[in-house]
């Protein structure tokens, strides 16, 4: 991995964008399984596929403006597919947004995530990388026979008091940490429930950074 990637993905993160410093960005090349972890997360979500919100559609559509103004001015586009919604009252909404280099032939994703609450607004409550994405995808496998349903165990909602590399879910927690080692990237998962930790695993990712 360039020592330059790791620093470009670290000033991303100090602009703001919600997600951990050290890897505000993911690189990916082209064929990589980073879109394979995008489909598996929706697939163990049980998302809807809407091209708009079916509850509050207008607020989701101006929050969603705002977070997209914001991400373009970084060169971050967002692709012509439908959202994604989560939970029986389709609460979360997410969708990735690319940014694409034609100098190194690699794709950076990010996936805004917003949650829709009881006042029926809808609020972005983190941007997740693709370090977190894969983690995310390991530890929905491994919950996968767990009596509650992943969304409340997996996707953000922001307390406003959110460490960088930490969020809260409507069931617990989680805390996803991402080191550079040796050249490879070290990724750390742990998801809280209720009654402590349901999820723990360190592994070195998959992700090909350029």
């Amino acid at each position: 991995m360039k020592r330059s990637t790791f620093f470009r993905t670290t000033a991303l993160g100090a602009l703001g964008l919600g997600m951990q410093p050290s890897f505000a960005a993911a690189p990916f090349f082209q064929g990589t399984s980073t879109a394979q972890w995008m489909a598996n997360l929706r697939a163990a979500l049980f998302v809807k596929h809407r091209t708009a919100a079916k509850f509050s559609p207008n607020n989701f559509s101006r929050q969603v403006a705002l977070k997209n103004a914001f991400l373009e001015q970084h060169n971050f586009k967002t692709e012509n597919i439908p959202f994604c919604f989560a939970g029986i009252q389709e609460n979360f909404g997410f969708y990735p947004v690319l940014q694409r280099s034609a100098a190194t032939g690699t794709t950076e994703m990010l996936l805004p995530v917003f949650y829709r609450d009881s006042t029926g607004a809808w609020k972005h409550q983190k941007t997740l990388n693709g370090f977190q994405l894969e983690a995310l995808c390991r530890a929905a496998n491994a919950l996968s026979a767990n009596q509650v349903p992943l969304y409340k165990l997996l996707l953000p909602v922001s307390t406003g008091t959110d460490a960088p590399n930490k969020f809260h879910t409507l069931e617990g927690s989680v805390t996803i940490t991402s080191m550079l080692k040796a050249g490879k990237v070290q990724t750390r998962c742990m998801v809280t429930g209720s009654k402590g930790i349901l999820f723990e695993e360190t592994f070195v990712s998959s992700h090909g950074l350029s």
